[in-house]
């Protein structure tokens, strides 16, 4: 991201049906050289649907990125745990996500 911003996914448990799921928010840097939230998607983009990342060593359903690539082609490509037990890819359009997170404030609220 431009002027040394960071893309940031975030994991949060919704409750024991839904389980926890992933978003992002977009850091900037802060004048102490700490960074601070500028924007954050209060939207759960990310979570268990697949039987697969719903069955696992714990009851309640969960995804969690692990690491993320910008593609030449503007793709978001993610990887991430489900269910603790299994590995999986998932992706999406780079830019689109980044103006969908920039939507919000830094509390998730409709800029």
């Amino acid at each position: 991201l431009p002027n040394g911003e960071w893309l940031l996914p975030y994991h949060a448990k919704q409750d024991a049906v839904v389980g926890y799921t992933q978003s992002f928010m977009i850091l900037a840097p802060g004048p102490d050289g700490w960074p601070v939230v500028t924007h954050r998607c209060p939207d759960r983009l990310q979570f268990a649907t697949a039987r697969w990342e719903l069955e696992g060593r714990f009851r309640t359903p969960c995804v969690f990125t692990c690491g993320g690539l910008v593609l030449a082609d503007g793709r978001l490509l993610v990887s991430y745990g489900a269910a603790d037990n299994f590995a999986g890819v998932a992706w999406t359009d780079f830019a689109e996500l980044v103006a969908h997170i920039r939507r919000f404030d830094s509390h998730g609220r409709l800029l």
